[in-house]
């Protein structure tokens, strides 16, 4: 009997996910064109996940529009652009492209080129693999 549960038990550690959460932020957004997330740390080669949830009753701009998603890294001078993917404006979706290239200081920015208000709800999520 301490065989099997020795097993499982073991067979349960290496299911476990090699990730490790390093960070999670949740927000609404209401936008024109521009919003910015808080500040957060990542290490080089994290993954920064940015989930959108779009509020369709609210959400003004035409079909098939993008909520375009822009890494930012703190530097002497400001915040610098690093990566950038998008997202739809229309369907809960997730970008998991977003790279932090060093450690270091982060922002998201969304970003609305259709000047139609856009409204829902953000996660960022800075995941890093395990070694």
């Amino acid at each position: 009997m301490k065989k099997k549960l020795l097993s499982f038990l073991m067979l349960g550690i290496l299911l476990i996910p090699n990730t490790a959460m390093a960070f999670y932020y949740t927000s609404t957004y209401d936008m024109l064109e521009i919003v910015q997330t808080a500040s957060f740390k990542a290490n080089k080669n994290d993954v920064v996940q940015v989930d959108t949830v779009p509020n369709k009753s609210l959400t003004k701009a035409p079909a098939g529009s993008k909520i375009y998603l822009h890494l930012f890294k703190k530097t002497f001078t400001g915040y610098s652009p690093v990566d950038k993917t998008w997202n739809d404006a229309f369907k809960p979706d997730t970008a998991k492209s977003l790279i932090a290239p060093e450690t270091g200081e982060y922002k998201v920015r969304l970003r609305n080129d259709t000047n139609k208000r856009m409204v829902g709800k953000v996660s960022i999520s800075v995941y890093g693999v395990l070694k």
